[in-house]
């Protein structure tokens, strides 16, 4: 079985904390998550500053998936691909 999740992530940026980056997620993996998990996680983990490739890593830890984030930095787009 294969299971993807996509959603939408709100984060602070550290750069400049006023600044909230919205960020599009794919979670993919070979097992079932709770959603809830997911929204949880990301409540959690976007509430202080946090760089684009280290929610990427956190993530992919956290739920043993192969996770892929896009967000936008300055005109920048920026893709990461993170496994466990």
């Amino acid at each position: 079985m294969k299971c993807i999740y996509e959603l939408e992530v709100r984060a602070k940026c550290p750069a400049n904390p006023e600044t909230i980056d919205t960020y599009q997620f794919t979670i993919t993996t070979g097992k079932m998550v709770a959603v809830e998990e997911i929204i949880a996680f990301f409540a959690h983990n976007g509430r202080d500053p946090v760089y684009q490739e280290s929610l990427t890593q956190q993530c992919a830890t956290k739920f043993d998936a192969m996770v892929t984030s896009v967000g936008e930095h300055s005109g920048v787009k920026t893709t990461c691909c993170e496994a466990p």
